[in-house]
């Protein structure tokens, strides 16, 4: 490449021009040009040789605030060699910015650099989206873009392409989620577009163009799409590593959390426009890149907001940092619920969306349970939730579900005690429940001697109930019931009568061994008696007596005398 370089700087003289007099240093390199040709052109330079024209060659200046690098002041010396520089959208805006810095104007000398490049910039870049995205990627240095953006070169660039996505938003590439109503909607890949995406920008050049297109009113599931190729790009969604250490790894874990905290704020709030899933996996990415606590909140919410369209896959978010213990962050799905508890006081859902998120809830606990290190606290906090929700939209159905993943949980954690087990169980209410829930629920060996006694008291009221609809049914039932259908009726008041039996003998039982399980408790916290030689030979000849019977003998005294 060296040697490349030399052989082309060695054709621009001939042996009858001059040699080179003057270095130039541009972005830590040397540049070896004649000043004559340099000051002919550049204004500023003439200037620095004005100035030093008293001192001996070859003089020497070093650029140092020069806005582009030596690849662009490459172009320049080309030009003022009579060479001409090579001009396109990849290197046109530090061009410029040099030239304007050169002061290489028409002013200066005609037909000069300045005007060149602003031409082609006009001709060339502005009208064509791909062009306009390639010089805005030019701009990526920080003193280019300083100079860039006080010329009016980047605002050029970014109204070029707000107006060209207002008349076509396809340019910004397919949205995520296909609007047809008679389609299948489906989620578009990423790496669909063929033409240059406006992911290619740097995010300060990116959240800005892209806030200017909502404005505007761009179409916001094409803008919505757009973003979150961005995020699949430059934060990586839903891939994210174990630790970080070193300083790269560092500054790429936050580079990555600034994404997703600036893109954030530019979602679309409209419904149906982000599927779950990419939120989901937007959500997650926040909580691992630890991200600001008012992006994960704003995130959580916007997954409550359209939970009903989401799946058992978007609820199952991995912890990270302090709840590593876990393998699924709970905490956080129960704000996820609360957000949707208070879309719905807000704005009542139908029935059906309702019952897409008890089955969801169930779901979830369900797959909750079979951790061992679920703590009993967590898991009530959560099935309290889970309550709530189900009750304010009066969707009793829902509980009985809720009792499923008490049970299997109580199942996966045998070694609760009685009292626990209780705690766990305080969110069932068999009043709300179905009658087979509760049915099944007085059978349940794995539930608490209580709870299940309330269960068959609950029962027995469902099955009254029944009776007496039943009855009242057929007593006013009309003139055309025959006969056969009351003896129908009979037997079937006889066999709801025999099974509300059966359950006060089931409710006698359990009663019974309430009470033996609360004397054997009372038994082991009494103080032992002491034993002694005396009593055992009072035991043994049938001359002990306990305390109750000694009792019982005092008042018997004391009852004599007055008879």
């Amino acid at each position: 490449m060296a040697t490349t370089r030399e052989s082309i700087r060695e054709s621009w003289f001939s042996k009858s021009t001059p040699s080179p007099d003057t270095v130039i240093h541009v972005d830590g390199r040397p540049f070896h040009l004649i000043q004559k040709l340099m000051a002919t052109k550049s204004g500023k330079l003439a200037s620095l040789i004005q100035q030093n024209q008293n001192e001996q060659p070859p003089l020497s200046y070093s650029l140092t605030d020069i806005p582009g690098d030596f690849t662009t002041f490459e172009q320049v010396s080309r030009f003022c060699s009579g060479l001409g520089a090579k001009l396109s959208s990849n290197n046109i805006v530090p061009l410029i910015c040099v030239a304007h810095y050169l002061e290489m104007t028409d002013q200066h000398s005609p037909d000069n650099l300045l005007n060149k490049a602003s031409s082609f910039f006009q001709v060339n870049v502005i009208p064509h989206w791909n062009e306009c995205i390639k010089a805005l990627i030019g701009t990526a240095k920080d003193n280019v873009f300083e100079q860039a953006l006080h010329l009016g070169l980047v605002e050029a660039c970014a109204n070029s392409l707000v107006a060209k996505a207002r008349l076509n938003p396809q340019v910004l590439g397919e949205p995520l989620v296909d609007q047809n109503p008679t389609a299948k909607r489906r989620i578009f890949a990423f790496d669909s577009m063929e033409s240059n995406d406006l992911s290619a920008l740097p995010l300060g050049l990116y959240a800005p163009i892209i806030s200017t297109m909502i404005q505007v009113g761009v179409r916001l599931e094409y803008v919505a799409g757009s973003i979150f190729r961005y995020l699949n790009k430059h934060a990586n969604l839903g891939c994210i590593e174990g630790e970080w250490h070193d300083d790269h790894q560092v500054y790429e874990k936050r580079f990555r959390g600034d994404v997703i905290e600036t893109l954030e704020k530019l979602l679309p709030d409209e419904a149906g426009l982000i599927p779950c899933q990419l939120l989901s996996q937007m959500l997650q990415s926040a909580i691992a890149l630890q991200a600001s606590s008012n992006c994960r909140h704003a995130l959580e919410i916007r997954l409550g907001n359209q939970l009903e369209e989401a799946k058992i896959e978007d609820l199952l978010i991995h912890s990270y940092g302090y709840s590593k213990e876990l393998k699924y962050d709970i905490e956080c799905v129960e704000r996820v619920l609360k957000a949707f508890l208070a879309k719905c006081a807000s704005s009542r859902l139908n029935r059906t969306s309702m019952i897409k998120v008890t089955e969801l809830v169930e779901e979830f606990l369900v797959k909750i349970t079979n951790e061992e290190e679920l703590s009993k606290d967590k898991f009530i906090a959560l099935t309290k939730t889970s309550e709530e929700m189900l009750l304010s939209n009066q969707n009793y159905v829902g509980l009985d579900r809720i009792y499923h993943a008490i049970d299997i949980y109580l199942d996966k954690h045998r070694n609760l005690t009685e009292s626990e087990r209780e705690e766990v169980c305080q969110v069932l209410d068999f009043y709300k429940m179905s009658p087979e829930a509760c049915t099944h629920a007085s059978q349940n060996k794995r539930l608490p001697m209580r709870v299940v006694v309330h269960a068959l008291f609950v029962g027995q009221l469902h099955l009254r109930e029944a009776i007496i609809n039943k009855l009242e049914h057929s007593e006013y039932g009309g003139s055309q019931e025959d006969n056969e259908d009351r003896v129908v009726n009979d037997d079937y008041s006889d066999e709801a009568r025999m099974e509300m039996e059966r359950m006060d003998d089931r409710v006698v039982e359990l009663e019974i061994e309430c009470s033996k399980m609360k004397n054997q408790i009372t038994d082991k916290c009494r103080p032992k008696e002491k034993f002694t030689v005396w009593k055992k030979l009072k035991r043994k000849f049938g001359c002990a007596s306990d305390s109750s019977l000694e009792q019982n003998c005092h008042i018997e005294k004391k009852r004599r005398p007055g008879n």
